[in-house]
């Protein structure tokens, strides 16, 4: 079809004032070229279809300027048929490859951004480039929230060994200078997986079953560390399609998922959004400064217990999704939809087990004054007590109390003060400790998979006058805690600096120089 130009008219509602007038002189200057695919998404009227497809076929345009040129009147139940579609209409031809440019910083503040570009060819003559920057993380996202237990994950590399997405790198949201590339062999450094690393950087695919040395994270990898151990792991791999690309699962059997094996329902249900719904038996108070609700618990879903990672945080919260969630949690019938975003079928499960902390929790309220928070978290979601609604993209799996509880195994693990980012502006100390699988024939093992975290907050006054109580000798400012990297999680100074924490705490101090 020879055009000069194609406009993609999208409409989820009812189209009115269309300028007709304008389209008809705006194309008539081009010669009636320019084509309409007219869209309707949802429910389309008989009316809108008329009105829509009339733009379509454009068939009020003066056809003395040029010869009318119809395009199609489109009409899809979801966004994800529009995507396709459009990807159909601008298919770029097969003999020519698209070229991927390495993750970059964009100057515009997007963040981290990669550039697809191919050649724009009219006749066989170059005439310059058609050019499309993607978000790092919604081009990988199937990569990047694929870590669901602690020991399986995915990583994607380059055809030179260049890591693009891994684990142990940081998210590309979190990153606003430039890209600093590790070289795969890096990060996979146990001998038995080179032979996959190599497949993978010249396009191979395969399994292998090898007893490879994991890295473990300690929390903040900086300053922290990493713990190696050995387990036989399973390793998956494939080239993608069309690019210079390589992906690789890894799985090991220390994996787990909570299910339940009895019929248990639930006696009450509270999703974290108390500002927008809250059940009428339920009293809201206030928490160090914040609304919140004492009599429960709360829970807040992470990305990974949706079925599209990266795409549920354009859903729409409201009082009528939170109600229809709140009965499906409750019953277990109808599982709802909001705006077209499904939770795993594991999750309900996980909501049903972790409430079993709840009443010990409220029977013991009276902590209140000295624990900001208190909570059971799992690869899914997050319960913490009391209520309250948790603001912006919070996943409790990259925080550093969960991570260093998945380290530590079967120890309790204490983490350096910091500002409580759930805004109560109390500066805390976490105390996490990982939950182990119950096995019915034998008891839990620390090698053997983690369900959950939990963690309490203590306000770091209250920590501070405790730890002179148990050990006196603390009184003269003489005590200091330290992690065995020898970073310190505790000192007598830090009360005194209580107004310049910020939500990532204090800058690292080990020993030697304090």
């Amino acid at each position: 079809m020879d055009m000069h130009c194609l406009i993609f008219l999208i409409s989820d509602g009812e189209p009115q004032n269309l300028p007709k007038d304008f389209i008809e002189s705006q194309n008539g200057e081009m010669g009636n070229k320019v084509v309409f695919y007219s869209c309707g998404v949802g429910v389309v009227s008989n009316e809108s279809r008329n009105t829509l497809g009339s733009l379509a076929n454009q068939t009020f345009i003066n056809s003395t300027l040029g010869e009318r040129r119809s395009g199609e009147l489109l009409v899809f139940t979801d966004y994800d048929q529009v995507v396709t579609k459009l990807v159909q209409i601008f298919r770029y031809p097969k003999n020519i490859n698209p070229q991927w440019s390495l993750p970059y910083v964009d100057n515009l503040g997007a963040g981290i951004v990669m550039t697809v570009s191919v050649p724009l060819l009219v006749n066989g003559s170059f005439q310059g480039v058609v050019a499309l920057d993607v978000f790092m993380e919604t081009l990988f996202q199937g990569v990047s929230f694929s870590q669901l237990a602690d020991t399986s994950y995915a990583f994607l590399i380059d055809v030179e060994g260049r890591t693009l997405s891994h684990p142990l790198l940081p998210k590309p949201r979190t990153v606003d200078q430039g890209q600093l590339f590790v070289d795969i062999s890096d990060l996979e450094t146990d001998k038995a997986v080179e032979s996959i690393i190599q497949s993978m950087k010249h396009g191979g695919n395969g399994s292998k079953q090898v007893n490879a040395t994991r890295v473990i994270a300690h929390g903040h990898v900086e300053s922290e560390g990493v713990t190696n151990i050995s387990m036989a792991s399973s390793y998956y791999w494939t080239a993608v399609e069309g690019s210079q690309y390589s992906v690789c699962i890894v799985s090991t059997e220390r994996d787990t998922k909570l299910r339940l094996e009895d019929n248990i329902s639930l006696d009450s249900f509270l999703y974290h959004r108390i500002d927008k719904y809250i059940p009428d038996n339920m009293q809201i108070c206030q928490h160090f400064g914040i609304r919140a609700v004492k009599s429960n618990s709360a829970v807040q879903f992470s990305s990974t217990s949706w079925e599209d990672p990266l795409d549920h945080k354009k859903q729409v919260e409201t009082k009528k999704s939170i109600e229809d969630l709140t009965k499906y949690m409750l019953t277990g019938d109808n599982k709802p939809l909001n705006n077209g975003f499904i939770l795993k079928d594991d999750v309900r499960d996980e909501v049903i087990i972790t409430a079993m902390v709840e009443k010990f929790w409220t029977n013991h309220s009276s902590y209140s004054d000295i624990l900001v928070w208190r909570s059971v978290a799992t690869r899914n979601l997050i319960r913490f007590y009391p209520a309250g609604s948790i603001t912006g993209d919070f996943d409790s799996t990259k925080r550093p109390w969960f991570q260093r509880a998945l380290t530590a195994r079967d120890k309790l693990v204490l983490s350096p003060p910091y500002l409580d980012s759930w805004a109560s502006n109390q500066v805390i100390l976490t105390l996490s400790k990982a939950i182990f699988k119950g096995r019915k024939e034998k008891s839990h093992s620390p090698s053997g998979p983690v369900a959950a975290v939990m963690e309490c907050d203590f306000r770091i006054q209250y920590f501070g006058e405790k730890l002179k109580t148990f050990f006196p000798e603390c009184s003269d400012g003489d005590c200091f805690i330290m992690q065995t990297s020898g970073f310190l999680v505790w000192h007598p100074a830090f009360e005194k600096k209580i107004h310049s924490f910020n939500h990532s705490g204090i800058p690292s101090n080990h020993v030697i120089v304090v």
